[in-house]
């Protein structure tokens, strides 16, 4: 019966915590290294509240990019197939497509045009040189 008696006393005095958040010590460790990761979230808050948490290729990112340089009349001026509007939409394939077949339709007659005009005879170097061979052995 004594030894009973002595081996609950040393019980009572070391027991085990059934869980971590039971042992004061585990418990104290936790909440110190809570305070901790909160004081690193604030260190890292402070560095980077002032910075765009954005990524730079989003859709909408891109696409406001693009209205913007279109707004901003800095490049007036677009040449064929660069295009503005975002190219999913069934109408602009539609457009884009009408649009090409024209610049093909307007291609061809000017290639037309220019095989047309080519080159004048009495333009060409040789001839030039002939004729100043000419005007210098009527001299």
């Amino acid at each position: 019966v004594k030894y009973r008696e002595d081996y609950e006393k040393f019980k009572s005095l070391y027991s085990l915590p059934k869980s971590l958040a039971d042992d004061p010590m585990a418990a104290r460790c936790i909440r110190v290294g809570k305070l901790s990761l909160d004081r690193l979230y604030k260190e890292n808050y402070e560095k980077t509240k002032a910075k765009v948490h954005m990524p730079p290729d989003m859709l909408e990112v891109v696409a406001a990019r693009e209205c913007q340089k279109s707004v901003s009349e800095i490049d007036y001026r677009k040449y064929l197939h660069q295009w503005i509007c975002l190219p999913d939409m069934q109408m602009y394939v539609q457009a884009r497509k009408v649009n090409e077949q024209l610049s093909d339709i307007f291609y061809k007659d000017d290639l037309n045009w220019l095989k047309g005009i080519g080159c004048y005879v009495w333009d060409t170097p040789e001839i030039l040189r002939c004729k100043h061979a000419v005007d210098l052995q009527s001299e």
